[in-house]
């Protein structure tokens, strides 16, 4: 079991070419575990959210597809309300891609819309880890 010095310097949210090095596999099959939820991630609009807690707690679990706990230790450094560049920090994405899924509705019910200005909350964005978890029964096959 690796220490916390291997863990840290992978960044929060990991990409599958660094999933595919912490777990000594290819990127094709990275993608095939994402998609059968044996590994833990979050599925957002068009993407595979892999946080590097939820990985690490996986491995530590011996890779087990079973439920692990959401990915929130890490949110405690952020306050109730969110701005877009957390958002771009917890979802490992551009300013523009996030902005793209609130209008799209893919980050509900994390943000809406009041006048020009987007309401996102913390407690919300929870609920939405909660919801794209790929580690519930449906994305299992259980």
């Amino acid at each position: 079991m690796p220490d916390r010095s291997y863990w840290t310097r992978f960044p929060q949210v990991l990409s599958v070419a660094e999933v595919a090095e912490i777990t000594r596999v290819s990127d094709v099959t990275v993608w095939r575990m994402l998609n059968s939820g044996k590994i833990p991630a979050h599925r957002i609009a068009d993407a595979w959210i892999v946080y590097r807690e939820e990985l690490q707690a996986w491995a530590d679990n011996g890779g087990e597809s079973t439920k692990v706990n959401l990915p929130t230790k890490f949110l405690e450094a952020y306050s109730e309300e969110l701005t877009i560049a957390d958002l771009t920090t917890l979802l490992g994405k551009t300013q523009q891609t996030v902005y793209r899924w609130l209008a799209a509705g893919s980050l509900a019910p994390t943000g809406w819309r009041i006048g020009r200005k987007w309401l996102l909350h913390k407690s919300n964005f929870t609920i939405l880890l909660e919801n794209s978890s790929n580690q519930h029964r449906e994305f299992i096959g259980d």
